[in-house]
């Protein structure tokens, strides 16, 4: 009787039920009449259940773990320096206070004023080129000139060397503090180169 109880206990623990009822007399049954008991229930009242926990992985080896297709590019972080940008600014040039001529004997030595101004919206201007001739110069003939430190004003001596009239220009670049460069400003003005005056009392002798 006892291991009849023990298998109806089994069975009642696969359908979720308890073994209390089993308290509750029942007939007795012979060996005889157990053994007609259908093959499949003996099985299942014999058969412990199978308990199968879900979210817990069966296999405990990491995977590769691929990236997501929107992810973001690697940010690069090499940085280059940049270049400077040469700006041209304005300045300007004027030779003897802007006075349209001057003139001499040839072989006299006057003063010429050479006043010069320049601003930048980037920086103080700090230097200057400039070239003396007898037409304005571009940037490029410019070139071979030195670099000065800037000066608002200068006054050098000019040597009057031909007879007629001359044209004397001067063309002139600056710098500021930053590296930008001016457009090339120029000046002109006319000189008169007149010939010597012969010496009172002193003639020629004849051919």
């Amino acid at each position: 009787m006892a291991d009849v109880k023990l298998v109806l206990c089994g069975m009642m623990l696969v359908f979720g039920m308890g073994c209390g009822l089993l308290s509750t007399t029942f007939p007795t049954v012979t060996s005889s009449e157990v053994m007609t008991l259908s093959p499949a229930v003996t099985k299942v009242s014999t058969r412990m259940p199978t308990f199968v926990t879900k979210g817990i992985p069966q296999n405990t080896t990491p995977s590769t773990v691929l990236p997501p297709t929107w992810a973001l590019p690697a940010v690069s972080t090499t940085y280059q320096a940049k270049t400077p940008v040469v700006v041209n600014f304005q300045g300007s040039v004027e030779l003897k206070g802007g006075m349209c001529c001057m003139g001499g004997i040839v072989g006299t030595i006057i003063d010429l004023r050479k006043d010069f101004t320049a601003q930048s919206p980037f920086g103080p201007v700090t230097e200057m080129r400039r070239k003396e001739g007898m037409f304005c110069f571009s940037e490029a003939e410019l070139a071979d000139a030195a670099w000065e430190p800037f000066e608002a004003s200068v006054t050098e001596p000019f040597t009057i060397t031909a007879i007629n009239w001359v044209g004397h220009f001067i063309s002139v670049q600056y710098r500021d503090s930053l590296g930008n460069l001016s457009a090339v400003a120029c000046d002109d003005i006319s000189v008169e180169g007149m010939p010597a005056l012969p010496t009172p009392g002193v003639t020629s002798a004849p051919g």
